[in-house]
């Protein structure tokens, strides 16, 4: 993800991977709304969607008995997002994925190459790499990101702590085909004494995940020790007694049976070296969290660090990296821990809560609309926002609107050529974006034009009518001050359904990043204010800062 936005920023990137090819292993598998907004900004939710299995909702069972469907989309569907599911998607597939789009910007990724040490200063890193063939080579960059995984040669190299434990209960993963396929459209969790057990779609045809999380001795029923493999007649044994399903495996294609991790590393950059994924934080599967947390870590860097690179962003800007994703990590790794603990620990009077309060408890909830859509945004991850960082500024759009830093609504709008378009859609690309809204007045539908005294747009302290085109031109002469690209969209005062979920009432201005949150935003006119902010994050004129 990271290696795709540096690529298309023009920066020279070498990707190196101690493995000898892709995976064939399917590991993690379901990718979230969040993670599928970020991949259509690269144009690759289509073939994403193409390649996997939409899942709405995760059908919870207690020792076989339906309790409750929890929705994976949110409660108002279409209208929050252009991607009302979570996908059931093999990291596998995920990985060939980027690896193309990757190649199609012209890199490729070095198999069998691996990092054997850094060292770095002020002005660059210095690493030293194993070739395939056994040759060694020194080679000088500007910036080094280790994605490296847990044992991270990046972060040892760094002397950065990894701080955290391991979880007393096994996890377990097989890769099976069976006979018939069970609730399409759903992951099916069953609560059991022992711990939890699932069934997840793979491909839309006979394969399918079996996954658990299982006690010392719920573990042992398998026959197996930790690394081993398990066979298809004990898998079929296991299903049989716990899974609460009257079918047969007929294959089974991997299996793994491992300890997790929680842990995080004490800081995500050291000079010019960064850690994400893997590297930085390691959690519990519960919620199937881990894979997008990791693609928003490299969407989050690779864009800045791209812009940089490019000499279109100043330095300072990296800082915000650690600063938004330490955030957010800390909050993904602090509730899937609560959650696997909840689904899997082995204390009896959790037991009890699991398999009775649990079901009940879930009941009620999905039945409550916030509820249920607070349950979809815990899965998605739409909720994760950088309202703290240093890199977002503006005042908040009413008490109920968005706030700097927020994930940037969407909605739906009429376009005279295309009907009825997303707002994402608008928003596409890895460029920023600032969306001129011409505000609604009171929401009844007057159009009447508003007035902007408010900031210094017009220079004579005069109304603007903001559908004059006036303040467009003004914006877009402010713009071309900078060598980033920024992209204007007016939206007219008849988008009511735009307006409303900004709360623009008035004319305003909302610049969004290029990983679709809001950097700044403001009255229409506080144009100013908006070129105070771009000075400080953005280079102006042809020169470009040191890097």
């Amino acid at each position: 993800m990271a290696a795709n936005l540096l690529a298309r920023s023009g920066a020279a990137v070498r990707v190196i991977d101690r493995e000898q090819g892709p995976t064939d292993q399917s590991r993690a598998t379901i990718v979230h709304i969040r993670t599928l907004e970020l991949l259509d900004k690269l144009g690759l939710s289509g073939r994403a969607v193409e390649r996997g299995e939409k899942l709405t909702a995760v059908r919870l069972l207690t020792d076989g008995r339906h309790a409750a469907d929890v929705p994976l989309a949110p409660e108002r569907g279409l209208e929050d997002t252009p991607f009302p599911y979570a996908l059931a998607l093999q990291q596998s597939a995920t990985q060939r994925l980027l690896a193309e789009a990757l190649g199609e910007q012209g890199q490729r990724i070095q198999w069998g190459t691996r990092l054997l040490a850094l060292t770095q200063d002020h002005d660059g890193v210095r690493a030293l790499i194993r070739r395939p063939d056994g040759g060694e080579e020194a080679v000088t960059a500007a910036w080094v990101v280790g994605a490296d995984g847990t044992r991270s040669t990046v972060r040892h190299a760094l002397g950065i702590r990894f701080a955290g434990g391991t979880y007393e209960q096994t996890a377990f993963l097989a890769d099976v085909a069976m006979r018939t396929r069970p609730d399409p459209g759903f992951m099916r969790l069953n609560l059991v004494k022992g711990g939890f057990v699932g069934v997840l779609p793979l491909d839309g045809g006979s394969r399918h995940r079996l996954f658990g999380a299982l006690t010392a001795e719920f573990a042992a029923t398998l026959g197996v020790a930790e690394g081993g493999t398990v066979g298809l007649a004990d898998l079929q044994d296991w299903f049989d007694r716990y899974f609460f399903m009257d079918t047969e495996l007929t294959g089974v294609d991997w299996t793994a049976l491992y300890r997790t991790h929680r842990r995080m590393a004490d800081r995500f950059r050291l000079g010019r070296c960064f850690l994400i994924g893997d590297a930085a934080h390691v959690h519990s599967p519960a919620g199937g969290q881990g894979l997008n947390l990791a693609m928003g870590d490299g969407y989050n860097l690779g864009w800045k660090l791209g812009l940089v690179a490019a000499g279109l962003a100043r330095p300072e800007l990296l800082d915000s990296y650690e600063a938004e994703r330490g955030a957010a990590a800390r909050a993904v790794v602090g509730g899937s821990d609560r959650g696997f603990e909840a689904e899997a620990s082995p204390n009896r009077v959790m037991q009890q809560l699991r398999l009775h309060l649990l079901p009940r408890l879930l009941r009620v909830l999905v039945r409550v609309g916030v509820a249920r859509s607070l349950l979809s945004r815990l899965f998605s991850q739409t909720w994760i926002g950088y309202r703290r960082s240093p890199a977002v500024a503006g005042p908040a759009a009413g008490r109920r609107g968005p706030r700097p830093g927020d994930r940037a609504p969407h909605a739906w709008l009429e376009l005279p050529a295309a009907g009825r378009t997303s707002l994402y859609q608008l928003l596409d690309g890895t460029d920023h974006h600032l969306l001129v809204l011409e505000g609604s007045g009171d929401l009844s539908g007057s159009g009447s034009p508003v007035d902007t005294r408010s900031g210094d747009l017009s220079g004579s302290g005069s109304p603007v009518d903001t559908r004059s085109g006036d303040l467009v031109a003004r914006l877009e002469e402010l713009l071309g001050r900078y060598r980033v690209a920024v992209r204007v969209h007016l939206v007219p005062s008849g988008e009511r359904a735009v307006h409303e979920r900004y709360r623009a009432r008035a004319p305003r201005l909302v610049l969004i990043r290029p990983d679709g949150h809001i950097g700044w935003q403001g009255p229409a006119g506080a144009v100013g204010d908006l070129g105070a902010w771009l000075d400080r994050w953005y280079v102006a004129g042809g020169g470009a800062p040191p890097a």
